[in-house]
């Protein structure tokens, strides 16, 4: 086998795009005398296993194709993978480091996952093709983290992370409330409790997504398949359930800005509960910052909405609950979990001076 030889073309319109990593990888290895592939079964994120393997050179991502080039050490790592296996090439000075980077990689990519972490997909849109990349995160247990929440929103989460697959009718999931009041946190816990029967794909720019039908069909067309090679001939039962995540869509759920999305917004509500939907065994979760007098009521509609989340301080008996057995006075608000997380000190924030007022910013 010779670098020449090598040929990694995807089965995708950005095919043109994948081959820079292999020219990376000549580039870089050309002069190696050493050159060896192996096989590895299973969904891989290039990226990914080559950030484990050494320092990635070059990455790329597509709708169920990646790819990467790393440096460790004296080789040269080139990963080529599919949403069923992945190759791996090494190229190096000796076959006995070839053999060791190749040993060392396999392992890695077979490693037990460690309790709480979870697959995620993250999702944009580059150059008219949408790019998907695969990473692993930490999550809590719900029951790590549901002291955190005041007892409406606790109870409310309860029930929803219980939930095993019989979802029933309502696919949208609508979460508000101001800034720091822990709705990611909540998001990475219901990932854990849900892992076994529901896959999150991540959206980072879900007003690309509702306003252009090709991605979204891309969306729905990919996360079908999942892990499964023969996905096209199942059952819907047999298929997992995908939840499509949409962080901070302020904007895009406002009753206000209906004109401005409004075509978005009927491809959101047919994904939902129309025909787009039907038999996909999708749901949608949507989380704003904006109180929900804002959101649009076509959103909250029963048999679409699954549940409407809105999270809030932590009242003053809860907050003084949390933090134990601080002396510290309670303002009659409460305190959102950021806040009490800051008085407790896990966190902490430098100033220049003290400030009557601190906003929270607008991000979750």
């Amino acid at each position: 086998m010779d670098l020449t030889s090598l040929d990694y073309q995807a089965a995708n319109p950005a095919s043109e795009l994948t081959n820079i990593s292999a020219w990376v990888f000549r580039a870089v290895a050309g002069h190696l005398p050493v050159l060896r592939s192996l096989q590895i079964p299973g969904q891989v994120d290039a990226a990914d296993l080559a950030e484990l393997a050494g320092s990635v050179i070059h990455e790329f991502s597509t709708v169920g194709y990646s790819t990467a080039v790393a440096q460790s050490g004296e080789s040269t790592i080139y990963i080529s993978a599919t949403r069923t296996s992945a190759q791996v090439t090494v190229a190096a000075p000796t076959r006995a480091l070839v053999e060791t980077a190749l040993t060392s990689i396999e392992r890695l990519a077979k490693a037990p996952r460690l309790p709480g972490v979870v697959d995620v997909t993250f999702w944009t849109l580059s150059r008219g093709y949408p790019r998907v990349q695969v990473k692993r995160l930490s999550t809590p247990a719900w029951a790590e983290i549901e002291m955190n929440y005041a007892a409406a929103v606790s109870s409310a989460l309860s029930q929803l992370v219980a939930l095993d697959g019989k979802v029933g009718q309502g696919q949208l999931l609508i979460w508000t409330g101001p800034p720091g009041t822990g709705k990611t946190t909540a998001l990475r816990a219901l990932m854990r409790e849900w892992a076994s029967w529901c896959q999150f794909h991540v959206i980072i720019d879900p007003e690309r997504l509702f306003a252009e039908p090709s991605y979204l069909l891309d969306l729905l067309n990919e996360a079908q398949r999942g892990n499964y090679q023969s996905a096209d001939t199942q059952e819907p039962a047999a298929r997992p359930w995908r939840a499509i995540v949409c962080e901070d869509a302020d904007d895009f759920i406002a009753s206000s800005n209906r004109k401005a999305t409004g075509a978005g917004m009927s491809r959101l509500l047919n994904v939902a509960d129309g025909v787009l939907g039907q038999g996909e065994r999708v749901l949608i979760l949507m989380t704003s910052n904006a109180p929900v007098s804002r959101i649009d009521p076509a959103l909250l509609r029963p048999g679409r909405n699954l549940g409407h989340l809105e999270f809030e301080a932590l009242s003053e008996v809860e907050a003084q609950r949390w933090l134990g057995n601080s002396t510290a006075a309670i303002p009659a608000g409460g305190l959102t979990l950021a806040e009490l997380f800051e008085r407790s000190g896990a966190v902490t924030r430098l100033v220049s001076k003290p400030t009557s007022q601190m906003t929270h910013g607008n991000y979750l």
